[in-house]
């Protein structure tokens, strides 16, 4: 919406005659037609509306009519097209709202209005965080400015992973095996199972997948798990860690456990 009849290009009637005001009041509106923004931002069915003191801008028009996206931050305002991501236009907060200011065209970056700090601040997160040297070499007009570049994402991206602590498990293969199942799956698979248990070594964190067709096969497919560790691999698991589910603990499997001197551990509920 504006008040300047010189912004409307090919005036016609509005099929609207008033519009309301946030405070109840109705005002007249004169015309309607297509308005230029800037080169980029050019939006069509404006209102010419004489008695409004600031010239308004709808986003959900501008998401709507350009195909754009905007993004909304306490100082600045950037309006994206969709598709390629190219900055189509910008506006900078002033005393509560945001005003068009600077645009990019043909691929020629336009300082917006601000500090040279902000400025920075500005080209530090739309290029992808590069550091203060790099954006000074990019604009010599901020060379000499001193400003440190204290970027919370900067370090967060750059920090590293702190090691693990020591395992206090027995350190040694197949000491400890974790295991859990998974499923019903909500598409059978090819041979129509539905579920997979799994068997992982705390030591090496080898893992083994097996697929089941019904949650009862999890005590045959463990007894030909342990086997094969036993004859293949010439170790002998001590530990067996899962969740209270009941796949573990039926007859057989508590037998099994009893009879070659394993030890059957539960995780504590809610937890991993």
């Amino acid at each position: 919406m504006t008040y300047e009849p010189s912004d409307i290009v090919s005036p016609t009637n509005s099929h609207r005659t008033k519009i309301q005001t946030a405070n109840g009041e109705c005002i007249p509106i004169t015309q309607a037609g297509t308005v230029d923004v800037t080169s980029d931002i050019r939006l069509q069915n404006c209102l010419l509306i004489p008695s409004l003191t600031h010239k308004i801008l709808s986003i959900s028009r501008l998401t709507r009519e350009l195909n754009c996206t905007v993004l909304m931050t306490s100082s600045e305002c950037i309006v994206q097209d969709a598709q390629t991501g190219r900055i189509i236009g910008h506006d900078t907060e002033r005393g509560g709202l945001y005003y068009v200011d600077g645009t990019t065209q043909n691929g020629t970056a336009l300082l917006a209005h601000g500090s040279p700090e902000h400025q920075l601040w500005m080209w530090h997160r739309r290029l992808g965080h590069p550091s203060l040297g790099y954006l000074k070499r990019l604009f010599p007009s901020l060379k000499n400015i001193v400003v440190d570049l204290d970027c919370e994402a900067c370090v967060l991206a750059k920090s590293h992973k702190l090691s693990y602590y020591p395992s206090l498990t027995d350190s040694k293969p197949f000491a400890l095996i974790h295991s859990d199942v998974w499923g019903p799956a909500p598409e059978f698979s090819f041979h129509d199972y539905s579920y997979f248990v799994l068997f992982v070594d705390d030591f090496t964190r080898m893992s083994w997948v097996y697929f089941l067709k019904q949650k009862s096969e999890v005590f045959d497919v463990f007894v030909k798990f342990y086997h094969m560790i036993c004859t293949q691999l010439s170790a002998q698991p001590k530990i067996l860690r899962s969740d209270n589910g009941g796949e573990y603990i039926t007859l057989d499997m508590e037998q099994f456990i009893l009879d070659h001197g394993l030890i059957d551990q539960t995780t504590c509920p809610n937890t991993p």
